[in-house]
């Protein structure tokens, strides 16, 4: 079996989350011009309904590649093989809560609109502000993603580059 690149995953969440970000970013600086804030709305909730499921995808994966590496070692005693077990199922059944509460608040957004947030949406304050929070937003997930990365002993190597 070939060994998971946890880095590779990890470089690829990354590159996607940026591109997706940078997209929204500039539809967002577009939003006092475009004429059509409801299609902007729209636009922006599924770009981050695409970063959010690749996000948790790729720590699905991750997880998944960790049970095959355990699995995989014929020297790893018993006792660490389910207790890893019990870490990846643990880890797998957060990663199903957070997939639910996300499709929840998603749901949520979608049946909202830019008429029912008009502080929010309108002029270039408002749209600097939600700028603004969405990168806290953004910044809140990828410390997230680096805190599980690091439970699972993925985080960057020493002498890598």
């Amino acid at each position: 079996m070939a060994e998971v690149d946890f880095q590779k995953l990890l470089a690829e969440l990354n590159e996607r989350n940026s591109r997706i970000w940078t997209q929204w970013s500039k539809s967002l600086e577009q939003a006092g011009t475009s004429g059509n804030p409801q299609a902007l709305y729209e636009q922006n909730l599924d770009m981050m309904e695409q970063l959010v499921g690749e996000m948790l995808d790729t720590e699905r994966k991750m997880i998944e590649g960790w049970r095959s590496e355990v699995a995989s070692m014929e020297q790893v005693p018993e006792p660490m093989r389910a207790m890893s077990e019990r870490f990846c199922g643990a880890m797998g059944s957060l990663l199903d809560s957070r997939r639910r509460i996300w499709d929840g608040w998603l749901n949520q957004a979608r049946k909202m609109s830019p008429q029912s947030m008009p502080e929010l949406l309108s002029g270039k304050e408002g749209a600097e502000q939600m700028l603004r929070m969405w990168e806290d937003f953004y910044r809140q997930m990828q410390a997230s993603q680096q805190q599980l990365f690091s439970a699972l002993g993925v985080g960057p190597r020493k002498g890598a580059d």
